[in-house]
């Protein structure tokens, strides 16, 4: 039986605790350039968040109208909808990368 006050392996030659970063190097500068995000693509982003948010949900409720209840023709007028709504999504994110 293995003695419980060794660990089994040790990995590195790390003891544990977090390493310091090196001399000379502000980590408070790094966090300040990933927090600059253009206004752009911030707007963009939530859009697209919002759009899904949208998308997935109208669509869903389509395949469910059209599966359980006798409402065929809306439950595929749901669906197209959500469609559309995705398809806006998808258009507005290829877009954007065609830009970059």
């Amino acid at each position: 039986m293995a003695d419980r006050d060794q660990p089994a392996a040790q990995i590195g030659e790390s003891d544990g605790r977090a390493e310091s970063p090196a001399p000379g190097v502000d980590s408070s500068e790094d966090v300040e350039n990933i927090t600059e995000v253009d206004p752009e693509v911030r707007s963009l982003f939530w859009r697209l968040v919002v759009v899904l948010k949208v998308a997935i949900p109208v669509v869903s409720v389509g395949i469910l109208v059209v599966t359980f209840t006798d409402w065929i023709l809306i439950g595929l007028v749901i669906i197209a909808g959500g469609c559309m709504v995705g398809a806006y999504g998808l258009v507005r994110y290829r877009r954007y990368h065609r830009t970059e």
